[in-house]
């Protein structure tokens, strides 16, 4: 199992409240690797300070892995054949007797959008 990294953070649990004495909602974050043996970031967390540890209404948050690779992009061709089909899909279902007058209309007023400009 390869190591990810993740986001922990030691916050005030109860989000309706506020902390007593202007503490503040968010003590401390830190980004660690999960590894085989689990989560080693959380000890090092309850550790930051004896005043936010058990029982004092601060916990320990954990929010999920953070993506390293990049998001993945569509091509403008694609999302042009995503954007017709969409079109397709909804003028079949919301006018499906003037469905293709519809489209050819929707198309003509937009023909960059839908990708069907003329070369």
């Amino acid at each position: 199992m390869a190591a990810e990294r993740v986001l922990y953070r030691l916050a005030w649990g109860n989000p309706y409240t506020q902390p007593p004495d202007n503490l503040p909602r968010v003590v401390a974050t830190e980004i660690g690797r999960r590894g085989p043996d689990g989560f080693p970031g959380i000890a090092a967390l309850c550790a930051a300070s004896p005043r936010f540890g058990l029982g004092s209404g601060y916990s320990v948050h954990f929010y999920g892995a953070i993506d390293e690779k990049p998001p993945r992009r569509l091509s403008g061709e694609a999302r042009q054949s995503i954007r017709r089909k969409a079109l397709r899909r909804r003028q079949e279902r919301n006018n499906p007797l003037f469905a293709e007058v519809a489209i050819e209309a929707a198309q003509a007023r937009n023909p960059e959008y839908y990708g069907t400009e003329k070369a």
